[in-house]
């Protein structure tokens, strides 16, 4: 594993602290939490490739399947199109986020590093990560797209009927995707951090009393229609751009937790 460059240095002519630049620390901190990089991109790329494999097999079986039990034993047209494999990269990436602060916080502020420091570069992390799976969601959409859909007419990356068959939307909507489940697994392993057990149940109760009491809220003022509405004239990448209220909110909650935090064994 590379060891993070410290946030301060000795001086050769004497024994005071000369401050790193702010940039450097930051990119300890990107060190640090790509070191692993069987974590971060052999076993996240591994496991998509065997699901989208997984896919295929099915959908020549199934189809294989269909032909043999056609009554007029000729060939039979048949189109299985599996949508939301994809799906799996954005829980990865949660999980992700929440090793990225609960294992590497007590690391890093043992190497020298500050709490403040390490919020900042765990969340250029995070930015970093939702770019580039972002980008490799978009690619192979355009590459599912010009294959018929791995030759199966499968929709694994891309889903057309949402307008996410095009490398601009697919990767608008992957990104800020990606960025959502990795900043809320960050603010959760954040709140696990600074209070452990706790912290769990009482973020937990929370959430689920604010979610219960908005959807009775909504439904005694009679306005689940207008909730509809509004996510449907928004649309998909409309929808997706909403979730910034959100990715925000987490991100603010991650650091200022983590500014307060006590790294413990």
């Amino acid at each position: 594993m590379t060891t993070p460059t410290t946030a301060s240095t000795t001086d050769t002519r004497g024994t005071a602290p000369t401050a790193r630049p702010f940039a450097t620390r930051i990119a300890a901190i990107l060190r640090l939490q790509t070191a692993n990089v069987a974590n971060v991109i052999a076993w996240p790329l591994g496991v998509l490739a065997f699901v989208l494999l997984l896919n295929v097999g099915i959908s020549i079986v199934v189809e294989q399947a269909v032909q043999s039990a056609s009554e007029a034993g000729g060939e039979a047209d048949v189109t299985i199109a599996i949508n939301g494999g994809v799906a799996f990269l954005f829980i990865y990436m949660l999980i992700i986020a929440v090793q990225a602060v609960n294992t590497s916080f007590s690391i890093a502020l043992g190497w020298g590093a500050t709490r403040r420091d390490f919020a900042l570069g765990t969340l250029a992390f995070f930015a970093l990560m939702s770019l580039s799976y972002g980008l490799l969601v978009a690619v192979m959409v355009v590459i599912e797209r010009a294959t018929n859909g791995w030759g199966r007419g499968l929709q694994f990356f891309g889903d057309p009927s949402l307008g996410l068959d095009e490398f601009g939307p697919a990767f608008l909507f992957s990104f800020l995707l990606l960025l959502l489940f990795m900043s809320i697994g960050g603010a959760v392993a954040a709140v696990y951090v600074r209070w452990r057990a706790t912290g769990m149940y009482i973020f937990w109760a929370a959430l689920a009393v604010a979610a219960v009491g908005a959807a009775a809220l909504i439904g005694y003022t009679d306005n689940w229609g207008t909730v509809g509405r509004f996510f449907v004239d928004a649309g998909v990448l409309g929808t997706a751009a909403w979730t910034l209220v959100v990715t925000a909110t987490a991100t603010l909650t991650l650091y200022l937790v983590l500014r307060w935090a006590t790294p413990r064994d």
